[in-house]
């Protein structure tokens, strides 16, 4: 089921690749050569390996800049690396005569994984870097201070001396390598040597600790809901939400989004409690705890457990209990590339603010359709229906005029080497309008190149016809329909003499008439 799957969504975005390619392509002349950063998007949206764009722009002739790819590739994976890692905060220098930074995170590893939570700890000024008020790096012997990792944004607080004369503002910590680095800036002077306390931003850290909790549920519910296929991808934890991007073919329906999100409200009503535990690696995978692939792991690891509904080896902090979360929000879920999902959600009070917003917004609907919420959907669909029906009274008032309409196409039509030919667009019109116009456009030459294209309910239905002396010049209609659905999506296909399609991007109209008209012009020069 997942292969089929992933072969129907593979089939979807390479159709819509090939729009791309064919608009990036179609601005170049055959001996050009397709840039290389612009053809890297192609891989990085819809999946398209190297070997099938310099295929494609072979076929063009065209030669693909393997620099300018590489040169994106190497940009694609240097952000998605900074996007939730350490960033290089000391020099070689700098670190030299720094030893590791000994952590006060979960206290001295007993009890429960927030039971000391790191609030408060008292450490020794290793370092103290930069120019002070604009910026500053300290550098403790031991710290309970978090460093940025595995996605969790570091921690907040204040950084003290005990007589009150110097303080340390801590904006962000990070890590370089085993070095805990606290950015911020200093009021005061301090001395390298000298015990200072520490205090960490209980309500930030209070926030970033259930946000992370809830990735691990989230990360649970999309197994149960998706199958056990969906792994995690990437990740950001912060204290006013949260991102989850995780493997997953093609995207969710509503029910399936509703399903997730009530097994994680579910598991936080259950209110289970959130234990930690260090074991070894080959223990802790061996009764189903969840590694995170490409993670690499010591033998000794930290087990997070959340009333065994969820496990997984993870060093981030997290909220005691379950039901500390208060309430989970599915705010988004949508694709950020080929097989890779996104999710961003929140809890507690962003959480509650959002079902607010939701209530709200459904209030403004049931005032402005007059109505209760119950039938809002029904409403709605009744509108939709009108709509419809107004618009199919619009086709037929324009059907009826069709000998006018016919008498417009025509006088678009230019003759050229004895081949009448155009490419026209004949407004609102559905599939079955275009055929009966191209009936009468058809009796105009016996020696025709008619493309006429229109608009109906967001899509472009088209249809190509070509006799005569055309085809004998090599303009076949099956061939201008393939290159219409390159700029339009779907598809289209047919005999030398006839064919038609139906596009999906009403967007890409000019570009295919364009392309259009310059293929027949380059036949009948």
């Amino acid at each position: 089921m997942v292969i089929k799957s992933e072969e129907e969504s593979f089939r979807t975005t390479l159709d819509r690749g090939l729009v791309q390619f064919e608009k990036l392509a179609g601005k170049l002349e055959s001996g050009a050569t397709l840039p290389g950063r612009e053809s890297y998007e192609l891989y990085a949206t819809y999946g398209f390996p190297q070997d099938l764009v310099e295929l494609l722009g072979r076929e063009r002739g065209l030669e693909l800049d393997l620099d300018g790819w590489e040169a994106a590739r190497n940009d694609h994976s240097a952000a998605s690396r900074g996007e939730g890692s350490f960033k290089q905060l000391l020099s070689a220098e700098e670190l030299t005569g720094l030893k590791e930074t000994r952590s006060l995170v979960y206290g001295h590893g007993k009890g429960s994984p927030e039971e000391v939570l790191g609030e408060a700890g008292i450490g020794k000024v290793m370092a103290l870097l930069g120019d002070q008020g604009r910026g500053e790096r300290l550098v403790l012997d031991e710290s309970p201070f978090y460093g940025e990792s595995g996605g969790q944004v570091g921690d907040r607080g204040k950084i003290s001396n005990p007589d009150g004369t110097f303080g340390f503002h801590v904006r962000d910590t990070q890590k370089v390598g085993g070095v805990v680095v606290h950015l911020g800036v200093s009021e005061g002077l301090i001395e390298t040597g000298v015990a200072v306390s520490c205090a960490v931003d209980h309500d930030h850290r209070r926030d970033v600790r259930a946000n992370h909790t809830a990735t691990h549920l989230l990360h649970r519910a999309l197994r149960e809901v998706l199958g056990d296929h969906v792994t995690q991808q990437g990740s950001f934890v912060g204290p006013d939400r949260l991102r989850f991007d995780f493997s997953q073919p093609k995207g969710l329906k509503p029910a399936q989004i509703e399903r997730i999100e009530g097994l994680i409200n579910e598991a936080i009503q259950a209110n289970h409690p959130v234990t930690s535990t260090e074991e070894s690696y080959d223990a802790a995978t061996q009764r189903g705890v969840t590694a995170l692939f490409g993670e690499k792991y010591g033998d000794t690891v930290r087990v997070v457990d959340m009333g065994g509904w969820s496990m997984e080896l993870c060093g981030g902090t997290h909220a005691n209990r379950s039901g500390d979360l208060g309430s989970f929000a599915i705010l988004s879920e949508k694709a950020i590339q080929a097989g890779v999902r996104r999710i961003e959600a929140v809890v507690g009070r962003p959480a509650g603010k959002h079902f607010r917003e939701q209530r709200a917004l459904l209030a403004q609907a049931q005032d402005l359709l007059k109505t209760s919420a119950q039938e809002v959907p029904e409403r709605i669909s009744a509108l939709q229906g009108d709509l419809k029906e107004a618009k199919k009274k619009a086709r037929q008032a324009a059907m009826g005029d069709l000998g006018a309409l016919a008498d417009k196409v025509k006088s678009e039509l230019s003759e050229t080497d004895g081949v009448l030919w155009g490419v026209v667009a004949v407004g609102d019109m559905d599939a079955n309008g275009l055929r009966e116009l191209s009936a009468r456009a058809k009796s105009f030459s016996p020696n025709h190149c008619i493309t006429l294209l229109s608009q109906s309910d967001g899509k472009v239905p088209f249809l190509v016809l070509s006799g005569g002396e055309a085809i004998n010049k090599g303009l076949k209609a099956g061939d201008l329909a393939k290159t219409l659905a390159g700029f339009l999506g779907g598809g289209g296909g047919g005999r030398p003499d006839a064919a038609q399609g139906q596009g999906l991007n009403p967007d890409g109209l000019n570009d295919a008439m364009e392309a259009v008209k310059k293929q027949v012009c380059t036949a009948l020069a």
